[in-house]
Formats: C-alpha cells, sequence, structure tokens
C-alpha cells in the first residue's frame, strides 16, 4: 500500500462583525476558535467591541465533525496529529487567503490584532511563524505558545509586537505546571510575554475581553 497527497480546492467559511471599508477602524482582529468550537459562536462573544471602531473577522477551521458522533451540534477544528505537517500547512494558507482579502493593504495608523482561544492560539502562532504577516498584537487566550517553535529564530520580527497571554485563574487545562513550564519556554525564548489572569475558566468572558480592550490595546 502507498501513500499520496493531493492538493485540492475547499470552501472556507468565516464571519465579520463591523465594516470592513470603514474609514474610522482603529483595530482589524483576525479571531481563531478553539477546538470543537465554531466561529460564528466565538464571535458572539465579541460583539462587545464592535463599536465602530473595529474590522473582526473570525475564520472556521476546515475540519468539521459531529460533536456528538453521528449527528447533532456540528463543530470545527483546526487540526489532528494525523497528517500534521500538512494539516499546519494548509490553515497556514487558509489565514495568508483570509488575511489578503480582508486586512486592507494600506491601514494607516491602525492595528492589526491575532486573537487565538485554546487550540486557536498555537493555530496562529505556527501561522505567523511560517508566513509572517503585518501585526501589532497577539493575544493567546486559554492556550500556549507551542514549544516545538523556534521564537528565537525571529526576534527581529517579533520585537516590535506586544505579545498577551490571558488564563483564568480556574482554567481546567492551564494547569499550574503547565503554566510554569510556560514561563520557563518564555524566559528561554527571550519573549517579552504579558501574562493576564482572571477569575473564570476556559471561555472567553464579554466583560474581561472588554477591559483588555481599553486597557491594552486602545
Amino acid at each position: 500500500m502507498q501513500s499520496h497527497q493531493l492538493k485540492v480546492t475547499r470552501t472556507a467559511h468565516l464571519f465579520t462583525l463591523g465594516e470592513q471599508e470603514n474609514a474610522t477602524n482603529r483595530e482589524y482582529w483576525i479571531i481563531c476558535h478553539g477546538y470543537a468550537h465554531l466561529a460564528s459562536s466565538v464571535l458572539e462573544k465579541f460583539e462587545i467591541l464592535n463599536d465602530g471602531s473595529r474590522f473582526l473577522i473570525a475564520p472556521e477551521g476546515l475540519s468539521k465533525f459531529y460533536w456528538n458522533g453521528f449527528s447533532g451540534k456540528v463543530v470545527a477544528s483546526w487540526m489532528t496529529s494525523r497528517n500534521r505537517e500538512d494539516e499546519i500547512n494548509d490553515y497556514a494558507d487558509y489565514l495568508t487567503a483570509v488575511y489578503q482579502s480582508f486586512i486592507p493593504s494600506d491601514i494607516g495608523a491602525a492595528k492589526v490584532i491575532l486573537f487565538g482561544f485554546s487550540q486557536g492560539c498555537a493555530t496562529l502562532c505556527r501561522w505567523i511563524m511560517r508566513d509572517t504577516p503585518l501585526f501589532h498584537r497577539l493575544i493567546l487566550w486559554g492556550g500556549m505558545l507551542p514549544e516545538d517553535l523556534n521564537f528565537k529564530s525571529k526576534k527581529d520580527y517579533l520585537q516590535d509586537k506586544q505579545l498577551f497571554a490571558v488564563y483564568g485563574d480556574d482554567d481546567e487545562f492551564i494547569t499550574p505546571m503547565r503554566l510554569a513550564n510556560q514561563k520557563k519556554f518564555v524566559d528561554n525564548q527571550q519573549l517579552d510575554l504579558i501574562i493576564h489572569l482572571y477569575a473564570g475558566r476556559h471561555v472567553v468572558i464579554p466583560s474581561e475581553l472588554e477591559n483588555i480592550a481599553k486597557s491594552w490595546i486602545s
């Protein structure tokens, strides 16, 4: 038995908030959902930021499946461990296409903000390390920096960007040991990562998101 690979065209789906061509846009966001989520349900959390100064884009993972096995709610994923490198390259190509389609080539003084939740954190990190898109701020919510990436190799690219990690103090996936290991990795990679803790579990809390947007990003 032989294994083969074949490039095919997929139809991707994504959702937006705000007006793409709004001359008053101060921020353009790309928002990557977590495992077994949908882009639309995650973007609903960001309605609190839809004040006319932002254009928010939420692409949906290309892999879909039934959460309950054979029927019921359909959810999405960015990748699995099977054919891992192919899936990483596919979603990186996808995110670059999203960026080129929805982020103006000349954004003036506006900022590009990348937001990942859970699995979407690693998704964004692998994409930016491969394709080095222009962005100003990266927010990783409830997820970790992938420790198989060499961020030091992109030190010049990252040095003028703001990097944030946001964790709930009752997040069932971010254990104290995982957080300690992540801090060691951040120090080893010579990254300036600001860590923010909030009271809550493994979810995006709109009010907390609004507070962060006001205090860190505006």
